[in-house]
């Protein structure tokens, strides 16, 4: 059997069917865009591929340390991919001129649904949402490869990061869909001003498969 993959053109609103992926897909598979190329984590496996566009071509990588899932999307800050792997304390970085991986610092505690990282395109600090139903959020030192709780302000009272719930940045803001407590809303973070603004209510409820570009 072949697994499809699409090609949506949002100015001329077509989709084109490119090359086959190289497996079939599980739960938590993702892509992650860096200079030309996708990379993508295959759902509950160590399986990783990249995807160059302009040869529409797949490559097989490195496998991860570790099994990633439960909707596990990277993050790129530098030439490296930063993941969680799902209902763990465990971090790892991927290299992606070398080829390989690394395991980094440990999260302050174990991530679950909801749990999402970002970056703000320069800068030391990757910035981490736990999950798990709660509204705890993390910053991660890259030079220092080490976390902090106390650096950076939890979202507010009672907003939780649930199934569904990401985290994006646009160099200046994060960006939090919430959901979980059935207040399914968009906050802000201002990074320098260490604040959390409400964006007003979104027009769905967040779940699986859920996400931000």
């Amino acid at each position: 059997a072949t697994v499809s993959y699409t090609h949506l053109n949002p100015t001329g609103d077509t989709m084109t069917q490119i090359t086959d992926l190289p497996a079939a897909l599980l739960t938590g598979a993702d892509l992650t865009y860096y200079s030309g190329a996708l990379y993508m984590v295959r759902g509950g496996s160590t399986s990783y591929y990249r995807y160059n566009i302009s040869a529409n071509t797949w490559t097989t990588l490195t496998v991860a340390p570790g099994s990633i899932s439960a909707e596990q999307k990277g993050v790129v800050a530098g030439a490296y991919i930063y993941y969680f792997i799902g209902s763990s304390t465990t971090f790892y970085r991927y290299d992606i001129v070398g080829n390989t991986w690394s395991t980094m610092g440990v999260a302050p505690a174990a991530v679950a649904a909801g749990d999402s990282l970002a970056y703000p395109g320069s800068g030391d600090f990757i910035y981490a949402s736990r999950g798990s139903s709660t509204g705890v959020f993390w910053r991660y030192s890259i030079s220092g490869n080490s976390w902090s709780d106390v650096a950076v302000a939890d979202l507010p009272t009672n907003i939780m990061m649930s199934t569904g719930s990401r985290l994006m940045s646009d160099g200046t803001y994060i960006y939090a869909l919430t959901g979980g407590t059935g207040k399914s809303k968009l906050y802000r973070y201002d990074i320098g001003g260490d604040s959390w603004s409400d964006m007003g209510t979104l027009p769905f409820t967040p779940y699986v498969g859920t996400d931000m570009t």
